[in-house]
């Protein structure tokens, strides 16, 4: 059963900040990079446990897993996986100080 899939507001606003700071050198690849993370959101909303499950203290953080986006690793999808829908919570860099962004 393919899930529905919601992006927060911050999700939305990450993969725009991504996508625009890279097609100033690449338009080209900003638009793939693009494509690459809701081809794999899609693939989440079929396999909603495939990422790895990460561990944080706050409770409202609670399930959340990742999943890095395929041709782009560098770039991480964090995810909630509700009975009814994929969450998509952030949509980060790897070299950012992630349990920073999301904590």
């Amino acid at each position: 059963m393919t899930l529905r899939v919601v992006f927060l507001p911050r999700a939305d606003q990450d993969l725009a900040e991504h996508v625009e700071h890279i097609a100033h050198d690449n338009l080209d690849a900003a638009l793939r990079l693009h494509e690459a993370v809701h081809r794999a959101v899609d693939r989440l909303a079929d396999h909603p446990n495939i990422g790895v499950e990460r561990t944080f203290a706050q409770t409202r953080l609670a399930g959340l897993r990742m999943w890095p986006v395929p041709d782009f690793t560098r770039y991480v999808i964090f995810y909630q996986a509700k009975p009814s829908a994929i969450v998509v919570v952030r949509v980060v860099h790897s070299a950012r100080d992630v349990p920073g962004l999301l904590g």
